[in-house]
């Protein structure tokens, strides 16, 4: 046995130590991208939550500030329905008969304003169907308050025409549109918002038209007799005839005496009408009749639309188609305007003219 073989095999090398470096580094970054996986889901989770709620807060703001706008029109509509009142309850307030019939135009003009006015409101998107009822029911109350000015204004003309059931029929105009917009607008719009998780935002009322019967037949009844019974309100009545002059020519008719007028295909006659009365009078109604040599006769109307108190307008009648037998022979031309409602003095309402067509 070798000594040195035997040392050999006794000895007994240890194994070189395994470095733990690489998985220590491979630890170290599996944490530091938990980390980071962490912290992008905490911003993720960060932004989508502050996106949520600008998104929830936008629309709440886009709820309120609808509902702000229905608000207001409701309570602009109701201050027109207030100052109605004040009109049917006392119209003899008014000086003239004008200023009445103006002040109740006012209304019509400012119940269309709000019409139109929610007609352009934005509106979210949910509410389309209750932000239409809405426009229609302040539509209908225009509607409503023309038709009124229109019967108050008859009345005034021709106070016997009007009836009160006539009036009072008219009330559904003005209270039925609170009628559909609590029905249709306001329960509706406080569902749409909770099933679109909005609290807080509050839907108006309308009912100031439901509760306030302005066109009850009580009321109505009154207004009508005051109307007849107010003289400033009434007025006189009453239209004469000022003149009437041939055209092309110019030449004016003279009564009692036969005027020689210039032949012309174009032939018309300019009627002259002065209103005598206190009160405006409108669709005065002109008729021209002439009765040719051979008693033929030829009849044109016109109509004047309106004329002031104390005024004069003039109207040109046309149509007069001469035959040439009427040459160098007197026609007889017969004038009537009006009458007016109300007219009590008719005796300056005609006239009849004479006149030589002649070949120039």
């Amino acid at each position: 046995m070798d000594f040195f073989d035997d040392d050999a095999d006794a000895e007994v090398l240890p194994s070189p130590p395994r470095s733990r470096r690489p998985s220590s580094r491979r630890r170290t970054r599996i944490q530091r991208l938990v980390i980071v996986l962490a912290v992008l889901f905490v911003l993720i989770f960060l932004a989508a939550w502050w996106i949520r709620s600008c998104q929830q807060d936008r629309k709440v703001e886009g709820y309120q500030d609808y509902m702000s706008a229905v608000a207001t029109a409701i309570d602009d509509s109701a201050k027109v329905g207030k100052e109605l009142d004040k009109i049917v309850a006392d119209p003899g307030k008014y000086a003239t008969a004008e200023a009445l019939e103006t002040a109740l135009a006012d209304l019509v003009s400012r119940q269309d304003e709000i019409a139109t006015r929610v007609g352009r409101q934005e509106h979210p998107d949910s509410l389309a169907g209750e932000a239409e009822v809405l426009v229609t029911g302040m539509r209908v109350r225009t509607r409503g308050l023309d038709l009124l000015r229109k019967a108050v204004a008859a009345a005034l003309n021709e106070k016997k025409s009007v009836k009160p059931g006539a009036v009072t029929a008219l009330s559904g105009y003005l209270s039925g549109p609170d009628a559909y917009y609590q029905a249709l607008f306001y329960t509706p719009a406080r569902q749409v918002m909770k099933d679109d998780g909005v609290s807080g935002v509050k839907v108006p009322t309308a009912t100031w038209f439901l509760k306030n019967d302005v066109l009850s037949e009580t009321n109505v009844t009154a207004m009508l007799q005051r109307l007849g019974s107010s003289a400033k309100l009434g007025g006189t009545h009453g239209v004469a005839l000022d003149g009437v002059t041939a055209q092309p020519s110019g030449t004016a008719l003279v009564r009692g005496k036969s005027v020689p007028i210039p032949a012309s295909a174009d032939l018309s006659f300019e009627v002259t009408v002065e209103n005598q009365g206190s009160s405006a009078e409108a669709d005065v109604t002109v008729e021209v009749v002439l009765v040719l040599p051979n008693d033929d006769k030829i009849k044109q109307t016109a109509t004047i639309a309106a004329i002031a108190a104390g005024k004069k307008t003039s109207i040109a009648v046309e149509g007069f188609v001469i035959p040439n037998t009427a040459l160098s022979r007197v026609s007889t031309l017969r004038v009537k305007v009006g009458p007016v409602p109300q007219e009590q003095t008719l005796t300056n309402n005609s006239a009849t003219y004479q006149f030589l067509l002649q070949l120039q």
